[in-house]
């Protein structure tokens, strides 16, 4: 999961529409670890799939369980040095 800070120290957040849920979320970039590959590469990953966006400085902020129901780890880092770039979602982010 990616805090994504520009040059004036805004966040940015994701918008998606979930109809199913009952309306449109906002969220932060992140993706989903594959076998091989470091929570950094994931993190760099989803940034530029979601969000279109690499980053020139990355600062890990630890990792912890977000809910009570899993003890699976989410990974933080701070995204800094931004530089645009077309999105590149994969076929189950294309909703």
């Amino acid at each position: 999961m990616v805090v994504v800070r520009d040059e004036h120290d805004l966040v940015t957040l994701l918008s998606a529409g979930f109809p199913a849920h009952g309306g449109a979320y906002l969220f932060l970039p992140r993706g989903r670890r594959e076998e091989s590959g470091s929570p950094l590469e994931c993190a760099c990953r989803g940034l530029r799939e979601e969000a279109g966006v690499s980053a020139g400085h990355w600062t890990p902020l630890g990792s912890r369980a977000i809910t009570l129901k899993s003890p699976a780890p989410v990974h933080l880092f701070e995204a800094r040095g931004l530089t645009l770039a077309a999105r590149e979602l994969t076929a189950t982010e294309q909703d």
